[in-house]
């Protein structure tokens, strides 16, 4: 088996299909198989993932156990020499995997090799970024990069200083779309399950380069991704479990007081949102009660994942 290709969903069904369907369309002859990993979506999609694409393996789950552990779940069961990640919310534009598959019998040093990624308009998604810093993480959680794009952290960990026309080597790459080898994710002891959702693909292209492999973004191979339109993006999780696992992130590689430092970014910040979201429920009310608008700050103080 020459690749195996893995998509963790949640409740992205629809997105999944057009998916698959690029995927079935646009693979060639190369030995390969799909594992998908359903994360107890509310449609439970198996049966008819099953009768549409006949050739997919299906991993059904009672819960939603996170996006690390779903991954390593398809990887337990693959029998592919590489291992394509590849997100329910994107679709293939041709078939890319001969290219990348080549790309690495050509540079044996590559850890990961991963696509451009576009949004359906054909503009570059950022997809390559440098690892993140403690004042690049304080200034994402106070959203300072969304009033100040052109800020000179924002720019640098978005690789904004140069043109995604080339292959470059890199930090890390989102798990969106990227290709490894089996034994590489083996030998990283694959992706950190400590990790809900968010950052556990820069942990695990941490791992990779600690290994001495390095990590190739090929603009030669391109993949649309629509952006925020999959089931966990629809959640106040993002709100939330993206900074848990910033943390987290934070405490295994920078050290107890980075992580001290940012928790208590994540506190203030947590009390300034519960304030401004009550306000607004007194003077602007809607449909959600008071408790549902204070859910996300709560969660932020007192650091309580989704997944709780």
């Amino acid at each position: 088996m020459d690749i195996t290709i893995a998509i963790v969903n949640y409740n992205s069904t629809k997105l999944l299909y057009e998916c698959l369907t690029s995927i079935y369309d646009s693979i060639g002859n190369i030995h390969y198989e799909v594992i998908v990993v359903d994360n107890a979506s509310y449609d439970n999609p198996a049966n008819q993932i099953k009768r549409s694409f006949p050739g997919t393996s299906v991993i059904v789950n009672n819960k939603n156990r996170g996006f690390a552990k779903g991954v390593n779940q398809a990887f337990q069961a693959s029998k592919g020499d590489f291992f394509f990640l590849l997100n329910p919310d994107t679709r293939l534009l041709s078939n890319i995997f001969p290219g990348m598959l080549e790309f690495f019998h050509c540079h044996p040093e590559a850890g990961i090799v991963a696509p451009r990624i576009v949004f359906p308009d054909g503009k570059l998604h950022p997809s390559a970024r440098r690892f993140i810093t403690l004042p690049g993480a304080i200034m994402d959680l106070f959203q300072i990069h969304f009033y100040f794009p052109g800020n000179i952290i924002a720019k640098r960990f978005d690789y904004n200083n140069w043109e995604h026309d080339k292959v470059r080597e890199v930090d890390w790459v989102t798990g969106a779309a990227f290709l490894t080898r089996s034994d590489i994710l083996a030998e990283c002891g694959m992706m950190d399950e400590r990790y809900f959702m968010y950052f556990e693909d820069m942990d695990y292209c941490m791992s990779v380069r600690e290994k001495g492999y390095k990590i190739f973004f090929c603009p030669q191979f391109s993949v649309v991704h629509y952006h925020a339109k999959g089931g966990s993006d629809k959640l106040p999780v993002r709100s939330v479990d993206y900074y848990i696992s910033l943390n987290k992130y934070l405490l295994k590689h920078k050290g107890p007081l980075p992580s001290l430092l940012f928790r208590t970014a994540m506190l203030c910040w947590g009390v300034f949102y519960m304030f401004i979201r009550a306000i607004k429920h007194f003077f602007s009310p809607d449909d959600q009660s008071l408790r549902q608008r204070l859910d996300v700050p709560l969660r932020l103080i007192l650091n309580k994942s989704h997944e709780n």
